[in-house]
Order: C-alpha cells, then sequence, then structure tokens
C-alpha cells in the first residue's frame, strides 16, 4: 500500500511540473510575441507591473495588468494606460496549431490622443498600412478614449467604449507584398549564440508553397527593404571585416557589387530593383545555352 501510495505521489509531483514548465513556458512564448508586435509597429517597449496571469475561459490567455503604452519619441503625453491587456495566443494552451496571436483584449483602457502645438500626433509611430491585408484582432472593452488637439483646444472625451480594430504586424506587412509562391508567419525565438543570445526576437517564418512561382532573391530584396523599414533611423549594414575582406561592406560581397544596398537605400521597391537584372539574366541564359545537357 505504502508504495502505491509514493508511486502516486510521484506521479502526481511530475504532472504538476511538468505543468509548470508548460504554462511557464507559454507565457514567455506570449509574452515575446506581443513584446514582439509593439516593437514592429510602434518601436516602443510594453511596460506592466507584477507578473503575467493566466486565464482557461472562455480560452487560454496571458494577460499583463496595469500596462503603459508611450507615445513616439518627441510626441506630447502616453499613448495609453490600461488596467489589463489579455493575449489569446492562436495555438491555445499546448502550442498545437498556427503560431501568433489570435486576439489581444484591452480591458477598460485610457487612451489619450493628443495632437501637439507643432501638429504632431502622439498615435502616430511612422507604421505603414497595406490595403487588404489581414491584421491582429485588437478588441476595446469598457475604455476611455480623450482627444486634445493643443493647436486649436479642441477636445473630445468618450467613455465605456467597446470596440473592435486590427494591429498589422511584419508578417502581415509581408504577405501584403504579394509576393509570388511564399507565404509569411510570424515566429519569434531566443538565440542561444551570437550578438542576440539570450534575447527575444522576432521576425517571420518564410513558406514556399509553390516553388515554380516563389522568386527566392525578389523576396529576399523584400524582406531586406521591409526590416530596414521598421526603423530606418537605426537600421545599420554589417560592417567589415566580413570573412577575409577588410573593407568592402558584407551586403556588397554577398549582392556582388553596391548595386543593391544603393538601390535599397534609395527607396527603390522590390519589383523595380528585380526588373533592373533582368538585361543581365537575359545576358547569362545565352552565354550558358551551349553548355546545357537538357
Amino acid at each position: 500500500m505504502r508504495k502505491i501510495i509514493f508511486t502516486a505521489l510521484g506521479v502526481v509531483a511530475v504532472i504538476v511540473v511538468a505543468a509548470g514548465l508548460l504554462l511557464t513556458s507559454r507565457i514567455r512564448a506570449v509574452s515575446a510575441d506581443l513584446a514582439q508586435r509593439l516593437q514592429t509597429e510602434t518601436g516602443t517597449d510594453l511596460t506592466s507591473s507584477g507578473l503575467p496571469g493566466i486565464s482557461f475561459w472562455p480560452r487560454f490567455a496571458v494577460s499583463f495588468g496595469n500596462v503603459v503604452i508611450p507615445a513616439p519619441k518627441g510626441a506630447p503625453s502616453t499613448l495609453a494606460t490600461i488596467e489589463t491587456v489579455r493575449v489569446i495566443p492562436a495555438d491555445g494552451l499546448f502550442g498545437l496549431g498556427e503560431n501568433g496571436i489570435a486576439e489581444i483584449v484591452l480591458e477598460q483602457p485610457s487612451i489619450n490622443l493628443v495632437v501637439g502645438s507643432d501638429g504632431g500626433a502622439n498615435w502616430n509611430y511612422g507604421a505603414k498600412t497595406h490595403e487588404g491585408e489581414d491584421g491582429l484582432p485588437l478588441r476595446i472593452v469598457d475604455g476611455r478614449i480623450a482627444y486634445l488637439d493643443e493647436r486649436t483646444g479642441a477636445a473630445l472625451a468618450l467613455s465605456n467604449v467597446d470596440a473592435t480594430a486590427t494591429l498589422a504586424g511584419f508578417a502581415d506587412e509581408m504577405n501584403a507584398r504579394r509576393l509570388p509562391g511564399v507565404h509569411f508567419r510570424p515566429a519569434v525565438f531566443e538565440p542561444t549564440f551570437q550578438k542576440h543570445a539570450g534575447q527575444t526576437c522576432g521576425g517571420c517564418q518564410i513558406h514556399v508553397l509553390d516553388r515554380h512561382a516563389f522568386l527566392p532573391v525578389e523576396s529576399a530584396v523584400a524582406l531586406l527593404i521591409a526590416i530596414r523599414a521598421q526603423n530606418p533611423a537605426k537600421f545599420e549594414w554589417r560592417q567589415p571585416p566580413y570573412e577575409y575582406e577588410h573593407e568592402k561592406l558584407p551586403i556588397d560581397i554577398l549582392a556582388g557589387s553596391r548595386a543593391l544596398r544603393q538601390q535599397i537605400e534609395a527607396g527603390m521597391p522590390a519589383r523595380a530593383i528585380a526588373d533592373s537584372w533582368q538585361s543581365g539574366i537575359h545576358e547569362f541564359a545565352k552565354a550558358r545555352q551551349p553548355y546545357l545537357l537538357y
């Protein structure tokens, strides 16, 4: 009998530890995804007080209390203070199914929209929107929204606001480009080596849907352009040395010349950059033709 009791206690202990590890892992993953979404769209960091909480009904969610979302640098006033932010992961409690966030619920937020005396708005982070893209569902519950234009003194206040909106992410932005034969999914990960080791990083996974239609080099250029556009002021090309080269920029070595870097810096879209390759592609096709076996 004693052996059975000890065995049962051991099984219970293993289940408790496993459940604790699972919940800790899910909280970290959801927290990282939310931080990446906010950083991608606004360039700012979310702050909250206390430890994250969890709920299981009606859907598994991770909650954050007393959340503050700052305004863009130099803009007047804090954008929002939120009593509770609930993040519902798309893949549920066990991490099965599609990655990413299914919905963000803002409970009792106080949102302050301010236009400063210089005309700058405290909600304008410079994020780009794309017609027809699928964004992240955002729901406001029992919110308060205040508006003030410091130039004219015009003001408006709304209370008991229930509303829905969408918040686009990096993968949504890439999908909105309608690149052929490929789909982008949100991804959050933690590198184990090099400069970002131990830090939560966000990006997207590349899923090739049609290898005949997929344009890998043009898609890579589109990714470079989109990454640079997230924060042009802080974006920097890696500096030499690279491999055995101590003068040329690594991007110029990988691209074969400085042309690609200069085109991106000039603001050329990926399609226009790809079009600039066509004469060289045709010349190469003619040069290789005699050597094709089939």
